[in-house]
Parts: C-alpha cells; structure tokens; sequence
C-alpha cells in the first residue's frame, strides 16, 4: 500500500500534526537521488501515478475530499466523484476514468478528451488541461502548477515544492523531503494524504 516509512502519526493535545517518518529516507535509498539529496518536481506538468485509498474518501460523496501529495512536495491530484463514476485528476489537468458503474455513458470530444460522464459536463482549456468538472473549477499557475481545485488554494516556494494547501502547512528536511504538515485537512475538511 505504500512505504512503510511513510506512516501518519497524531501528536500534540492541542491538535493533531501529522509527522512523515522520512528522515533516515534519503539514508536508505542510496542513488535514488544524486549526492543523496531529494529534490522537488521541477518539470510540471507531472502525471505520476498515485493510487486511490478507499479509507480516505466517501465512495458516495460526490466531488473531492482528498488531495495527493507525493513525499517531495509534489501535488499529484485528487479523485473527483461524479454520478456513476470517480475519476483520477492529475496535478498536471489530465484525468482519466479510475471506475464507474457499467450503465454510465462516456462521451467524447473528437481529440478524445472527455466531454461528458453520465449527467456530469467536463470543459477544458486551450492547453487541454481540465478547467470544470461537474462545477468543480480548477485552476493553474504559468508554471503548469496547480493553483486552486474549487475554492482550495495552493501555493509553492520558490524551487517548487508545495508550501501550502489552505490552511495546511509544509515544512521540509534539508534533503528536501517533506518533514511534517501542520495538520492532515484543511478547516474545510479537505484531506492531505502524503504517498511515495
């Protein structure tokens, strides 16, 4: 299911913090990166694979409740769920049909971009990046980054690693892998999910 260094701790009686084990991480993968540094995504648009986690989202609810982060300080997308199917939505605006029930029809632009799952309406930009699923806005910097996915904002540092979703907090090790995040949702109950 994922590294098993890679563990959500709840800390603190205050509130929760979540703590990735990852500070031996670059120790133990020798020549995963150079020098043993880790180094954020520098060539968005990025489509790396990341895997839906059932206990992390209501199959039922329609729209976003989870964004995927990878231990870098990649954003690599959501699930979005519409009327008889979820769909995987890549940090980079390309999506692709992770399920949906058998009886919902897929239709498609010529250029093969989805235009509609079952009731749900998909617009694009010129880029062919995905601008509007079902209602749900999204948003890019520029750079390619992800700027906003409905009303949840984000932000970058300067090399390009994540800062910030909303209210949630980056922090990072010297290596550049992700230390800590000030807490595992946004006050709007958006859930941060770090992966490898």
């Amino acid at each position: 299911m994922g590294h098993p260094l890679l563990r959500t701790l709840a800390l603190g009686i205050a509130g929760a913090q979540t703590i990735i084990g990852l500070s031996l991480f670059s120790d133990l993968l020798p020549g995963l990166w150079p020098d043993g540094m880790a180094y954020a995504n520098q060539s968005y648009p990025t489509q790396a694979d990341f895997e839906f986690q059932e206990e992390d989202l209501a199959l039922a609810a329609e729209g976003f409740q989870t964004i995927y982060v990878d231990a870098l300080g990649n954003v690599l997308g959501t699930f979005v769920t519409v009327p008889g199917a979820r769909l995987k939505v890549y940090a980079n605006g390309q999506i692709a049909i992770d399920r949906r029930d058998f009886t919902t029809e897929v239709t498609t632009f010529s250029d093969g971009r989805i235009r509609a799952v079952g009731e749900a309406r998909f617009e694009y930009f010129s880029n062919g990046r995905v601008s509007n699923i079902n209602g749900i806005r999204f948003s890019y910097f520029n750079s390619g980054r992800l700027q906003s996915i409905g009303d949840v904002r984000f932000s970058y540092f300067s090399r390009g690693q994540l800062q910030s979703i909303d209210d949630v907090f980056f922090d990072y090790e010297r290596s550049g892998v992700i230390r800590s995040i000030s807490q595992i949702q946004t006050s709007d109950g958006i859930r941060i999910v770090v992966v490898q």
